[in-house]
Formats: C-alpha cells, structure tokens, sequence
C-alpha cells in the first residue's frame, strides 16, 4: 500500500500512528503472500526490522504474519546504535552512512530463506543493509515485505 491512499494506505497509516496494524492488514499480506507473490523458494522464517522508537509495532505485525503463514518469528535482527530516523536523511549517501553499524545479527538463527518484515519503506536502503547482513551472517534468501511505501516518487 501508499501511505494515507484510500484503503490499505489509510488502513496502514492509521495503525503506524496509532502504534498496532489492524488485523485485516496482517489477512490481507498473508493472502499476497500466498496467492500472488509465491516466493522461491519459499521462506522458512521470519524475522523483522527492529525499531527503537517503536519498538512492538513491527515485532507484532511479524509473528501474526509469521502465524498466518505457518512459519516461526525469529528476532535475528537487533539495533545496536540510535541512529536518525531513514526518513529525515537528504539522499542515498546519507541513508548508507546513517545505517552504517546501526544493526548487528543475532548469532543463531534458522537455515533456510526468510522474509524480512518493516511496517514502512521510502529507499529501500534499510531492506539493503540488513539484508546483506543476514547474508553475510549465512542466512538463505531474503525477500523483504512491507505494509506501506512513504515514497513520493514515482
């Protein structure tokens, strides 16, 4: 979905501000999931963006996404430094530097493939970094998904 667009947008947008997503949001992802997007292979896990500043928002969303799909959450992914919200960096480099040392990954984690869950993408930068951090730790493919993009370009 596009934040605030009718429908899931708005749906979205509202959950984000109000700090827990609407159960139809986690139906409707697990329906995508399976019905139309059918990943290969198919993820054997899940794990999540972790957030400081909203630190259940997405870890919730995750395991009832996770339960729907049939497959286990795992908190694979931690934040280890207060960096500035993605939103607020000017450009590319700036979203890099900013992300640079921000997440480390936790030292045992499931084998297999997995989709890497965020409540909100703009660059996609942070699906990047900590998808290249998972790799490098040995995980499978990641296959990142996100409720809502907050970009304005087209």
């Amino acid at each position: 979905s596009q934040w605030g667009e009718a429908g899931w947008g708005e749906i979205a947008m509202h959950g984000k501000r109000n700090g827990d997503f609407d159960a139809r949001l986690v139906d409707a992802s697990a329906k995508l999931i399976l019905n139309r997007w059918k990943p290969e292979p198919y993820p054997e896990w899940v794990t999540y963006v972790p957030s400081r500043r909203h630190p259940d928002l997405v870890p919730v969303f995750a395991t009832k996404l996770a339960d729907k799909l049939g497959l286990p959450c795992i908190n694979a992914v931690n934040i280890i430094s207060d960096n500035k919200p993605q939103k607020r960096m000017e450009n590319s480099e700036f979203r890099c530097k900013n992300l640079d040392g921000a997440f480390e990954i936790a030292s045992e984690f499931p084998e297999g493939s997995l989709f890497l869950i965020d409540d909100a993408f703009d660059s996609k930068i942070t699906f990047m970094v900590i998808s290249a951090l998972l790799r490098k730790a040995g995980s499978g493919l990641v296959f990142p998904f996100a409720i809502m993009s907050t970009s304005t370009s087209a």
